[in-house]
C-alpha cells in the first residue's frame, strides 16, 4: 500500500515513522456523517446527523473546559480549545482565547478533555473477533477509542480494505496500524491467523511477502526456533519493519529486548526469564519444542513443567537486572491484564460488564461460556494456576514500573468476554489496581502510543498543532481512572459527536451484533 494514498475531501493521510518505513494512518476527515450511511439505516444516519450539530465547515470551540495535561499531570483549568479542521488551531486561558466567528460553541464547564485513547493489542479482523469492524469500529469510537495497533488478522488484505474504506468515509472507524498472520514454529496454535516458519529462508520470505502486503510491522510468536527468529528480525530491519510479540520459548528475553524487538505482548515467557533456573528451563523447552507434534500439549507441558516451576523459583536479582535492559533498551510491554483477569473474574456477574454483552452476538456469547470462569472451565489445579499466574503479573507491572519500563495499554480483542472499547477501560483500571497511578494508566492508552510510534509531535496530548482526536469525560480521570468512560462526547479527527451520536453508534453496533454468524472453528 503506497504512503502517499489520501482520503477523499478535506481528509489526509497520517504518516508516521517507525524503522525507517512510514506508516500510513487512517482518518476520519470532515465527511464523517456520510461515513456512517455505511452502518447505519437511512433513519438513523438522519438521527445522527442532527445528533451532531456541528458544520463541517466551521471550526469548533471547546469552552471553559479542564484540559488534562497527560504529560506533566496538571489539570488546566478554563481552557478553551479550538479546532479547524482535523488539527487542534488553538488551546489556553479562556480569557485569551477566543471561539472565532461562526464557531460551532461547546460549553466544557465542570468536563475535562482528554487524548483520543488507544487500543495498543487488538483484533478486529479475525475469525474469532465477535462482530468484526461492523460492531467493533462503532465501539471503539463510541468508547473514545480513536486509534489501535492490530496485532494479526487471518487476511491483510480484508483489513487493508477496511482501513481504506475508512479513509474514503465509506464507514467510521479508528485510526489503525496493522500487520498480516503471525510467525510462528510448527505446530501452530492459531491455525487462522499464523504462519509457519521452519527455516531462516522461510523467514526471510515471509517478511517480504508481507512488506510487499502492506504490513506496518512483523509479529512472533512463541516457537520460533532462534535461528529463525533471527532471520525474521534481520530481514524485516532491511525491510524497515517493527518487530514486536511474544519472547519466543527458546530465546531468552533479554536477547530479544538487546536485538531490536520493539514491545513483547502479554507478558509471554517473562516468568521464565526471571526465574533463578532461567537456563535449565530453557534447555527443557527448547527440547520439548523440537519433538512436539501437539500444540496443545504442549502448551500443558509449558504451563505446568515451566512456568509454574518459573514462579517457584522466581529471582529477583534476576529479574531486576531485565526490566533494566528492557528500560534501557525501550522495549515496550502490552500486559494486557485483562487477558489473563478473564480466567479469574466472572465479567459477566457484573452489572457494568452484563450492559456491554448486548454488543456481542449471541453466538459468541454461547461460545465463550466455557471459557469463563475456573469453576465451569478448568480443574482445580488450573484455577490455582491461573489465579497465581494473574497476580504474577501484577507484581511484574508493579516492578516494571518502579524500573521505568515503558507500558502500553492493550485489550486482546477477540479473546473471549473481551468487548472493543469496553475492554481498554477494564485495563486501565487493572493497570492502576497493579500498582500504577491514574495518571500513568491514562498515559499507557494516550501519549505513551505516541512516544512508541515516535509522533508525540502529533498526537498524545490536547495542544496546538496536534491532531484533533480527543475525548469529553464528564469527571476527573486523575482522581479516578473509572472516569474515562464517563464520556459525555469524541472529537475524531476534528469532528465532533455528542452523546446523542455516540449512543447512535452504540445502537448501530447493537443492530450488527445481531446478524453475526457463528464463528469458525480452527483458532
Amino acid at each position: 500500500m503506497s504512503n502517499t494514498d489520501g482520503c477523499v475531501g478535506a481528509s489526509s493521510v497520517w504518516p508516521f515513522k517507525t524503522g525507517r518505513r512510514q506508516l500510513p494512518f487512517i482518518c476520519f476527515g470532515i465527511g464523517l456523517c456520510a461515513a456512517l450511511t455505511a452502518f447505519t439505516a437511512d433513519a438513523q444516519t438522519s438521527d445522527l446527523s442532527r445528533a451532531n450539530a456541528q458544520d463541517a465547515s466551521r471550526p469548533l470551540a471547546v469552552q471553559h473546559v479542564t484540559v488534562v495535561d497527560v504529560a506533566s499531570g496538571r489539570l488546566l483549568r478554563d481552557q478553551t480549545v479550538i479546532v479547524l479542521g482535523q488539527r487542534v488551531a488553538a488551546a489556553g486561558p479562556s480569557s485569551r482565547v477566543r471561539a472565532p466567528a461562526g464557531a460551532v460553541r461547546i460549553n466544557g464547564r465542570g468536563k475535562f478533555l482528554i487524548p483520543g485513547l488507544w487500543d495498543m493489542h487488538s483484533h478486529v479482523v479475525d475469525p474469532d473477533a465477535p462482530g468484526g469492524p461492523e460492531v467493533s469500529f462503532p465501539l471503539f469510537v463510541a468508547n473514545g477509542v480513536t486509534g489501535i495497533r492490530d496485532m494479526a488478522t487471518s487476511s491483510l488484505e480484508t483489513l487493508l480494505r477496511w482501513r481504506t474504506r475508512v479513509r474514503t468515509h465509506e464507514v467510521i472507524g479508528p485510526r489503525m496500524v496493522v500487520t498480516g498472520p503471525i510467525l510462528d514454529g510448527p505446530p501452530l496454535r492459531w491455525l487462522a491467523t499464523s504462519v509457519a516458519v521452519r527455516t531462516p529462508e522461510d523467514a526471510r520470505r515471509l517478511v517480504d511477502s508481507l512488506a510487499a502486503e502492506g504490513a506496518d510491522f512483523i509479529k512472533v510468536y512463541e516457537l520460533l526456533v532462534p535461528q529463525v527468529f533471527s532471520a525474521v528480525l534481520e530481514q524485516a530491519k532491511l525491510r524497515g519493519l517493527p518487530v514486536v510479540g511474544h519472547v519466543p520459548a527458546a530465546v531468552d528475553a533479554v536477547e530479544a529486548s538487546d536485538a531490536g524487538v520493539r514491545s513483547f505482548e502479554h507478558l509471554a515467557n517473562l516468568e521464565l526469564a526471571c526465574s533463578a533456573e532461567a537456563d535449565t528451563l530453557r534447555a527443557a523447552r527448547t527440547a520439548l519444542i523440537a519433538k512436539a507434534v501437539d500444540r496443545t500439549e504442549l502448551t500443558r507441558q509449558l504451563r505446568r513443567g515451566q512456568r509454574g516451576r518459573a514462579m517457584d523459583t522466581y529471582d529477583a536479582a534476576r529479574c531486576g537486572a531485565m526490566l533494566r535492559r528492557f528500560a534501557h533498551n525501550g522495549t515496550w510491554q502490552v500486559p494486557t491484564l485483562i487477558n489473563s483477569a478473564r480466567r479469574t473474574v466472572r465479567w459477566d456477574r457484573t452489572a457494568r460488564y452484563r450492559a456491554a454483552l448486548r454488543f456481542v452476538p449471541p453466538a459468541y456469547r454461547a461460545a465463550w461460556e466455557p471459557a469463563t470462569v475456573e469453576a465451569d472451565s478448568f480443574s482445580a489445579d488450573d484455577a490455582a494456576y491461573w489465579r497465581r499466574q494473574h497476580a504474577w503479573y501484577f507484581r511484574l507491572v508493579k516492578e516494571m514500573r518502579a524500573a521505568h519500563v515503558p507500558l502500553l495499554a492493550g485489550t486482546d480483542l477477540s479473546t473471549p468476554w473481551i468487548i472493543a472499547g469496553f475492554a481498554l477501560h477494564e485495563e486501565l483500571a487493572l493497570l492502576v489496581e497493579a500498582g500504577l497511578t491514574p495518571l500513568e494508566a491514562l498515559r499507557t492508552a494516550t501519549l505513551n502510543p505516541a512516544k512508541y510510534f515516535g509522533e508525540t509531535a502529533r498526537f498524545g496530548s490536547v495542544a496546538p498543532g496536534k491532531l484533533a482526536d480527543m475525548v469529553l469525560l464528564d469527571a476527573d480521570p486523575i482522581a479516578d481512572i473509572r472516569n474515562t468512560s464517563r464520556i459525555r462526547a469524541v472529537i475524531a479527527d476534528g469532528r465532533y459527536l455528542d452523546r446523542r451520536a455516540l449512543d447512535a453508534l452504540l445502537a448501530q453496533a447493537e443492530r450488527a451484533a445481531t446478524g453475526t454468524p457463528v464463528p469458525r472453528p480452527g483458532r
